[in-house]
């Protein structure tokens, strides 16, 4: 299983990012990305308002 982020449903508003425990969760130059150290514990997932993220 891994964490994926639907870029063309994103809309950088970062809620993922201050939910990610482990802070794998990185927005750089307008791009969002997923470290390849995520421990999968799917907070991101449950708080994205744009349903943007799938595991």
């Amino acid at each position: 299983m891994s964490v994926k982020i639907d870029k063309e449903k994103c809309n950088l508003c970062g809620q993922c990012i201050n939910m990610c425990i482990m802070r794998q969760i990185k927005i750089e130059n307008n791009d969002i990305f997923v470290n390849h150290e995520c421990y999968e514990c799917l907070n991101c997932v449950m708080i994205c308002p744009q349903d943007a993220i799938s595991a």
